[in-house]
């Protein structure tokens, strides 16, 4: 399934972009929402920050999600 997701957030992400990556929504976003506000990640977290890749500086991607 392919659903938009739009972020905005100026201070840190360029707009007009548009990154066709796969990322779990679930898990991955409060993951994401932990990094945003400096907190020190859970180390039950099993998400992956997709900051990366709103912000063009991404290196790994995710091919599957379990």
């Amino acid at each position: 399934m392919q659903v938009p997701f739009i972020v905005r957030y100026p201070e840190r992400i360029q707009g007009g972009r548009r990154v066709d990556v796969l990322f779990d929504v679930g898990i991955d976003t409060p993951v994401t929402l932990i990094e945003l506000v400096g907190a020190e990640r859970l180390s039950e977290a099993h998400g992956i920050s997709f900051l990366d890749l709103l912000d063009g500086s991404a290196k790994d991607v995710r091919y599957h999600v379990m």
